[in-house]
């Protein structure tokens, strides 16, 4: 999943047991599945809320 609408593009990909998201230069950052989990909720909710905000 590459995500392109800001300035910089995002991606995630799996890559074994683990989930890399590839950032701004070159940085990558390697969550285990326990980690991208919560990582996928706090950040549902945080768009749900700015959702909100937005309105």
């Amino acid at each position: 999943m590459t995500e392109t609408t800001g300035e910089h593009p995002v991606t995630a990909r799996a890559n074994g047991p683990t989930v890399v998201l590839d950032l701004l230069d070159g940085l990558g950052v390697a969550l285990d599945l326990a980690q991208a989990r919560t990582l996928l909720e706090q950040l549902q909710a945080a768009i749900a809320q700015a959702e909100r905000l937005d309105d």
